[in-house]
């Protein structure tokens, strides 16, 4: 009679899974956190303009409320030019700045038709342009 023979499996190296090095598992972990650390600094950075002339609303509203609190006077013809905006917080923010500014509304209103909004802004330019008002 034949004699049945068992493959030695203790020389295959794909009987098995092998497990990663710890060599292999720390780069693993380094790459992991440096691609979630490009995430959130990317997360956090700040918009490439910043200011009044900011293409962002987000920052022209910051830079109407800084201006505000600190009496920046220089910022008041931005802020006219701003009360032409698209975005009606940009308005409205810029409105409350040049009232904080200058005591004067000239009848201008965010919430105002356009019509109505170009009139007002028509007033605040010719009061900027005027010899005795704030210059900057």
């Amino acid at each position: 009679m034949s004699a049945k023979t068992t493959p030695d499996r203790s020389n295959r190296e794909d009987s098995q899974p092998q497990l990663p090095t710890n060599w292999t598992v720390k780069v693993l972990i380094l790459s992991i956190l440096s691609i979630l650390s490009m995430v959130v600094l990317v997360g956090c950075a700040k918009p490439s303009t910043v200011g009044l002339d900011s293409p962002v609303p987000s920052a022209r509203i910051k830079a109407t409320a800084v201006a505000a609190e600190e009496g920046d006077e220089t910022a008041i013809p931005d802020l006219i030019r701003m009360l032409d905006s698209d975005d009606p917080l940009v308005r409205m923010m810029s409105q409350h700045a040049l009232d904080r500014l200058t005591g004067e509304t000239f009848g201008y209103s965010y919430a105002d038709p356009e019509s109505k909004r170009n009139e007002a802004i028509q007033r605040w330019a010719s009061w900027y342009e005027a010899p005795d008002a704030i210059s900057p």
